[in-house]
């Protein structure tokens, strides 16, 4: 019979950590569910799917059931959790199976929580046989939350939801394009591990939204063949939290594999105060005219100063700014006002006392397109690309 005793605060932690990947049992396939299993090595397994995505966290218990494997009835996951989260943290809670129910005890309580079982079943974990790769666990956390700042989730072409990570031994690439705002970014490391030469692909948001399953691992590990991709914790911290694995549906379609080679040919970047550009867009937003498409900003870089100029049905904005250093070559283009400025919340403020907070603008002298290198001051590890729209309106990154 299942009968376990665990902490509070570890069996949240692991709640929470497989709360994105629940779903609404639409179908009646029980994916509003939580799947517990008590592996009978003083560990338990918690899963939870919406069909089409799964994560796992392995957690190690205070009491379990040993050298015997026993799974709780599946109950709904969001009044399970609510009852978890309700007791102190402090305490150790029991759950133990009667029939299809469970109950649950802590501390000093006598009367026992009663959760009814579900009568639906659950879809078991999948597998993968396939290639893998592992890279730093902060070099997926950094590049991924900066790629969601410009990508949509778009369920009806789903490979515009993602990112690309390759990796070529200690080299790792990680690439997002947002075709709506033409906009591209690309973050460039090295990883403690050596890899082989690979690349998968990831929904970008919704991993996003399972990255703090990670946080007890120094590592992740990424497997994936035809069928699906799973991201697996690898060098725990030590914590109770001794596994955590996020599952996912392999995309299909053809993803730009060239991105990185869009961001060459700088031949130098206009250093640029931040907070100055950002005050400039957040009046250049407030007349934004929505309702004719006049979303558009111009943008004149020259010598040592950075000319702005918005107009609009509601008003006019033009500001000038001086530059940190100056450049040679003009920068002269239309930009998208609100995608520009979502890009410079990615930039660490880098200023100190008596120094300005900067990042840098750099023109990608191909020849062909208007394509525009946006960075944080002196570092290339996380670069944007926007386009500009004066002579490549028809262009998409």
């Amino acid at each position: 019979m299942f009968h376990i005793q665990v902490a509070q605060k570890d069996l949240a932690f692991a709640l929470s950590a497989v709360s994105s990947t629940v779903g609404k049992n639409s179908q009646n396939l029980g994916d509003d569910c939580v799947s517990i299993t008590d592996l009978g090595t003083n560990t338990i397994e918690v899963y939870t799917t919406n069909g089409i995505e799964f994560s796992k966290v392995n957690v190690i218990l205070a009491m379990g059931c040993a050298g015997s494997i026993e799974r709780m009835p599946y109950v709904n996951f969001k009044r399970f959790k609510a009852m978890i989260d309700s007791i102190s943290e402090n305490e150790y809670v029991s759950i133990k199976a009667n029939v299809n129910d469970i109950e649950i005890t802590y501390g000093t309580r006598q009367k026992p929580l009663k959760l009814t079982g579900s009568v639906n079943g659950m879809i078991p974990l999948p597998t993968c046989n396939g290639s893998s790769m592992t890279i730093d666990r902060n070099i997926i956390e950094t590049a991924i939350k900066k790629a969601c700042t410009i990508i949509k989730d778009d369920s009806a072409n789903p490979i515009q939801s993602c990112i690309r990570i390759y990796t070529d031994r200690f080299n790792v690439e990680i690439t997002a394009v947002d075709v709506k705002n033409n906009r591209m970014f690309l973050h460039k490391s090295l990883s403690s591990d050596s890899n082989n030469t690979n690349s998968v692909l990831l929904e970008a948001n919704k991993f996003n939204k399972a990255l703090n399953g990670f946080t007890n691992f120094k590592d992740i590990e990424f497997e994936f063949d035809n069928n699906i991709v799973v991201a697996t914790g690898k060098d725990s911290s030590g914590s109770m939290i001794s596994e955590f694995s996020y599952y996912s549906r392999t995309i299909a379609g053809n993803y730009p594999t060239n991105i990185s080679k869009m961001f060459d040919n700088v031949t130098e970047y206009a250093v640029v105060n931040k907070d100055e550009l950002k005050s400039s867009l957040i009046r250049i937003n407030a007349i934004e005219d929505t309702s004719s498409n006049n979303d558009t900003m111009n943008i004149n870089i020259n010598s040592n100063r950075i000319d702005i100029v918005k107009t609009s049905q509601y008003g006019v904005v033009e500001d000038s700014i001086s530059l940190e250093n100056e450049i040679s070559s003009p920068i002269n283009d239309t930009f998208k006002a609100k995608p520009f400025a979502d890009i410079l919340k990615n930039f660490t403020d880098n200023g100190s006392y008596g120094s300005p907070n900067t990042f840098e603008i750099g023109k990608n002298n191909n020849g062909k397109n208007n394509y525009y290198i946006l960075k944080e001051t002196g570092k290339d590890t996380n670069m944007f690309l926007v386009t500009g729209f004066v002579q490549s309106s028809s262009s998409n990154p």
